[in-house]
């Protein structure tokens, strides 16, 4: 980990922690006379203990986790002790960790998991807590994210405040993209990359032209999960607010059928389902030319930094936003010691 992603990690798990400060709120009079506990043991040395998912080693943690506690022991004599986890295993480790006693204060969690972790008592409400020690969230956060975390009056997790649009691209090797001849600039649709993979595939026939990111591939959609229950709405660009299963639709079957033709020409890996391989690394290996992949600001850095190519990204599907897509949520899980002190850094 270079000192600049060093430094990013750093600022991300030092603002995420406060931004903790409002995961909470069912028990108000638990929390009332937790929060007066609160106020004689903010003096304590206390290490705030935070998981989150992601590809990291012990020793970039250990770093990280030093660099951070230099600033909150100096303002709250509090420690931070970051530990992470790969995205494939971290729902397993959450199970395992909340259901143990091991102590943990700060969780990273995706909505529809958090609602689960509220409904089994594995988040703690820490609506006073916010109130105390998490006041400028409340403006820099705006109202209707609030609202996506709150559930029956009270708010039970903070919203990461950052990008909350998505769009979808495909991302590939630009070398290789460039020696093709063909102008991908004017490549709109995931239709319409057809032509290129396959001219990859003729001049590099040892590469895959689309690879799979651990067994998994976006689609190119822009429905909404409505929170990830059981129906849908087939597209934000409509204005039909009719519920429809999206698995059962016309767009989705038309899209398995190009990507199970693409399959059978060699476009797509043959294990894509069941490969436990990194996409960026399958790049950056010269194994594949390109992947599918979300809209953020500076993806195209984030996969040259971990494939060691230049990429160029094709935009596929334009951004949008739905309520699922405040999917990045921070709480204070049951096992935490002092919920204050998670909150207060």
């Amino acid at each position: 980990m270079n000192k600049k992603k060093a430094m990013a990690f750093l600022l991300v798990s030092v603002m995420a922690g406060s931004m903790l400060a409002g995961c909470g709120s069912d028990a108000s009079s638990a929390q009332g006379s937790s929060s007066k506990s609160a106020e004689s043991s903010n003096n304590d040395s206390y290490t705030v203990k935070i998981l989150a998912p992601g590809d990291a080693s012990t020793d970039d943690c250990a770093k990280i986790s030093e660099a951070a506690s230099k600033i909150t022991e100096e303002k709250f004599n509090t420690k931070i002790e970051v530990t992470r986890v790969g995205f494939g295993s971290y729902d397993q480790q959450v199970n395992l960790t909340l259901a143990s006693s091991e102590k943990l204060d700060l969780m990273y969690e995706y909505c529809g998991n958090v609602t689960s972790a509220i409904s089994s008592g594995q988040s703690l409400p820490i609506t006073d807590y916010l109130d105390s020690y998490g006041s400028d969230m409340k403006s820099e956060i705006s109202e209707s994210d609030w609202k996506c975390v709150t559930f029956n009056g009270n708010i039970y997790g903070v919203p990461s405040n950052k990008e909350k649009a998505t769009g979808w691209r495909f991302a590939m090797n630009k070398e290789m993209a460039d020696a093709t001849g063909i102008d991908y600039s004017s490549i709109k649709t995931e239709e319409e990359l057809e032509p290129l993979l396959e001219k990859v595939k003729e001049m590099y026939p040892d590469v895959y032209p689309i690879v799979s990111h651990v067994g998994s591939m976006s689609l190119m959609a822009n429905s909404d999960d409505l929170g990830g229950d059981i129906g849908s709405l087939e597209s934000v660009s409509s204005d039909s607010t009719e519920v429809i299963n999206y698995y059962a639709t016309d767009k989705y079957m038309n899209e398995m059928k190009l990507r199970y033709d693409w399959a059978q020409k060699g476009l797509i890996m043959p294990d894509a389902s069941t490969s436990t391989e990194m996409a960026n690394s399958l790049i950056g290996s010269g194994k594949g030319f390109g992947r599918f992949t979300n809209t953020k600001p500076g993806i195209e850095q984030e996969i040259e930094k971990e494939s060691g190519k230049e990429i160029v990204v094709l935009d596929l599907v334009e951004p949008y936003t739905t309520t699922t897509r405040v999917d990045i949520v921070w709480y204070v899980p049951h096992n935490s010691d002092k919920p204050e002190r998670a909150v207060q850094i």
